[in-house]
């Protein structure tokens, strides 16, 4: 059901559009956002629990921090990628080194 929505300016950008909601996109949404102190607090505690747990997510937040820390004007996009390649190399060692269950 194309064109369900009538056509709406967006008053962050102007660009015309008929998506649900005032803004064309969340990034629009976004920008006319005022977070208070209080809020803040919250998303950095919640971003310190998760970066002090052992999450494969964390896990990969961390590396690729400490890539770009490191400066090697590497891409983010370019870490995943390395960290993907080394993370299945890993797990393929693994696969030949450890030896196998028992067999039921």
């Amino acid at each position: 059901m194309p064109n369900v929505y009538r056509l709406k300016e967006c008053p962050t950008c102007g660009v015309e559009h008929r998506r649900r909601g005032p803004y064309c996109g969340r990034s629009c949404a976004n920008k006319s956002r005022t977070l208070t102190d209080d809020t803040k607090r919250k998303i950095a505690d919640g971003n310190r629990k998760h970066m002090a747990s052992d999450s494969p997510s964390a896990e990969k937040s961390k590396w690729i921090i400490t890539q770009q820390r490191a400066g090697h004007g590497k891409t983010e996009e370019t870490l995943e990628r390395e960290m993907e390649s080394a993370v299945f190399l890993l797990y393929s060692l693994r696969k030949k080194l450890l030896p196998k269950g028992p067999k039921l």
